[in-house]
């Protein structure tokens, strides 16, 4: 009997290729795997959790069907601070996402209007605080406000054009004044307003809002050929101290240039000798100086008269004219004044139309010198 030893024998390689491996690592070795994307790992934290330890993320990965490289591993690990930082950064991406900056929450607060929480109130009361905004925003750069006892702007909407006005009423309180002046009376000027609600549309974003320093309420298009528009409409001018005057008439609009009147027929010639008379005056430098620079040069003709129809010859129409001679101050009914006083109401409001006075003024008196 051939003796026998407890030790065995080492197996050669081709019988450890043909043993069968039955336990349970080798067949984990031998199951394919592919590698794990990023948002499988979020998918398998989700459902798994956090492990204790590197070498049970290895086992769940295998187990999973995916590759337990060290980049998974570390990946799966940090999982859980990735999706805290991503839940509390998300308000930051949705205000990133949807007004391009970052809100740096931590270090400035919201500056309400421009980023962060919507106004309060409902979408129709928001739409008429942003309609009013730009009404009182035109007023208040072609008319006086504010008198000494305090003012008030209201606008309302009007549901007709013959509804359409602007209203001054004045008043007064003694409560104003303090000290040596207790008791005395001060001015206060209440602006009251009646627009179409569709005013921005209408009239704004036409470019008709201010035309010759006067403010356009209503204007309906009649008609429009070659360039030229002419409206039916309804505007305001600058009265005596804080009073505005509502008028209605037509208004042509064209080459860069507008003109009031009465009639239809008189807008479209008063804009064509107005656009005439801008061709004349066009080309000289002195249209294109500014306002210091054009008073200096002009203040030297001393003894020069200016006439209200010096403004009517130059292309300016009637409304234009007494809307600027009452917001600085020029009584209308003197006809003419001195080419110093003009001036000074040019620095206070320096519209074009002055200027082209001022120009037909020194060429008239040239002539006649």
């Amino acid at each position: 009997m051939p003796e026998t030893s407890n030790h065995s024998q080492p197996l050669s390689c081709t019988e450890v290729r043909d043993r069968p491996q039955t336990d349970e690592h080798a067949q984990t070795h031998r199951r394919k795997t592919r590698p794990a994307t990023h948002l499988d790992l979020v998918k398998l934290f989700m459902e798994a959790g956090t492990l204790g330890s590197k070498t049970s993320v290895r086992e769940l990965l295998l187990n999973k069907g995916y590759r337990a490289n060290t980049e998974s591993i570390d990946e799966y690990t940090a999982m859980d601070r990735f999706l805290r930082c991503q839940r509390n950064g998300r308000l930051e991406r949705r205000f990133q996402k949807r007004f391009g900056a970052s809100p740096e929450l931590k270090h400035a607060s919201f500056q309400r209007g421009k980023y962060g929480p919507l106004p309060t109130g409902t979408p129709q009361q928001r739409l008429m605080v942003q309609r009013k905004a730009a009404i009182h925003k035109c007023a208040k750069s072609c008319f006086r406000l504010g008198a000494a006892g305090g003012h008030s702007f209201a606008v309302t909407f009007a549901g007709t054009s013959s509804e359409v006005q602007y209203h001054v009423a004045m008043d007064s309180n003694r409560t104003t004044f303090r000290g040596a002046y207790k008791g005395w009376s001060a001015n206060e000027d209440h602006h009251r307003l009646c627009v179409p609600a569709d005013w921005r549309r209408r009239v704004e974003r036409r470019g008709l809002a201010v035309l010759d320093g006067i403010m356009t309420l209503d204007a309906h298009l009649l008609h429009e050929q070659g360039g030229v528009a002419v409206y039916a409409a309804v505007w305001a001018r600058q009265g005596r101290g804080y009073q505005v005057t509502t008028e209605r008439g037509y208004l042509a609009v064209g080459y860069g240039l507008a003109f009031h009147a009465e009639t239809a027929e008189q807008a479209m010639k008063g804009l064509e000798r107005k656009n005439k008379a801008a061709g004349r005056a066009a080309p000289l430098p002195a249209m294109a100086l500014d306002t210091d620079a054009f008073v200096e040069r002009f203040s030297r003709y001393r003894n020069l008269m200016v006439s209200v129809d010096d403004a009517r010859e130059s292309g300016s129409c009637e409304y234009g004219i007494r809307s600027w001679c009452e917001a600085v101050g020029i009584d209308i009914e003197l006809h003419e004044v001195p080419l110093q006083r003009l001036l000074a109401g040019f620095r206070q409001r320096p519209q074009v139309e002055v200027r082209r006075a001022v120009l037909h003024a020194v060429r008239t008196g040239a002539r006649s010198q």
